[in-house]
């Protein structure tokens, strides 16, 4: 689902990819830049501040004489979004990443109220698929990176990354928006271990399983064509589920795998997730 920001001299483009994040491209004068990526949560929490009534919180400084908040930071192109206003107006501008000014988009009252509900529309993963009120099927997310979390017979707690092909549970599915805020809490909290991940990328990338993996969590990746998933990211000193935050416990505790133990796990098979 590819959603189009559409103000009068130009349009912010947010395109889905492969791996759960959202490439965000600028299109100006018939041409498109690529402004970089960040997961949807990450871009959807920096878009509502660029939309809400009032810019708010600590200034980030001036630009073309207005002052301007920090909304969005990308990684991969490091574009960064600020916002401010100027009569009546609410302006968007894009720095690249040595500081210098990409755009400056122009929104008035009707472009914020049509942001703010394409925004809103794909603000849950249920609304990302079109899904409305409905349960999702496991044919709705194949094709999907989708990140769940579970515990273990010892309570240890791990998340999993379908790569679009990894068999979800039911009690995922039955939850299927809990999942993203619960995972986002856990990785706004401080790293708590040391880890050892199996897959790098490239340094303008977030590994979000090191991230998870250094603060106590277990990471395991499956394959778009399905198969077991894969322990990639081994914390030094797991977390229990008792250690986590309540919101992060009350989404875990509901997705348990019985069969499994995250510490000598090398994979996990679905026979092991569905028993």
């Amino acid at each position: 689902m590819v959603v189009i920001l559409s103000a009068a001299n130009g349009k912010l483009i947010l395109e889905p990819d492969e791996n759960e994040w959202w490439q965000v491209v600028l299109e100006m004068d018939g041409h498109r830049r690529s402004l970089g990526a960040e997961r949807r949560s990450t871009i959807v929490e920096g878009l509502h501040r660029a939309l809400c009534e009032e810019p708010a919180g600590p200034a980030s400084g001036m630009l073309d004489g207005v002052r301007v908040y920090p909304a969005l930071s990308l990684a991969e192109s490091h574009s960064t979004l600020h916002v401010g206003e100027q009569l009546g107006r609410r302006l968007l501008f894009i720095q690249a990443d040595d500081g210098s000014l990409v755009a400056r988009l122009l929104l008035d009252a009707d472009d914020l109220t049509r942001w703010r509900g394409q925004v809103d529309g794909v603000s849950t993963f249920s609304e990302f698929l079109g899904l409305g009120s409905r349960i999702p099927t496991r044919k709705d997310i194949q094709g999907v990176e989708y990140d769940w979390l579970a515990v273990d017979s010892e309570g240890v707690v791990g998340i999993l990354s379908t790569a679009g092909g990894g068999l979800v549970p039911d009690a995922v599915l039955q939850n299927i928006d809990a999942f993203e805020p619960a995972i986002d809490t856990v990785l706004a909290l401080p790293a708590c271990t040391s880890a050892d991940c199996t897959k790098e990328l490239s340094a303008d990338l977030t590994n979000t399983w090191r991230l998870v993996a250094e603060r106590g969590l277990f990471a395991f990746d499956s394959d778009y064509c399905g198969g077991p998933y894969e322990r990639i990211a081994t914390p030094h000193n797991p977390v229990m589920l008792e250690d986590l935050p309540e919101s992060v416990r009350e989404v875990v505790r509901k997705v348990v795998l019985r069969n499994v133990r995250f510490r000598t796990a090398k994979e996990i098979t679905a026979a092991a997730i569905t028993t």
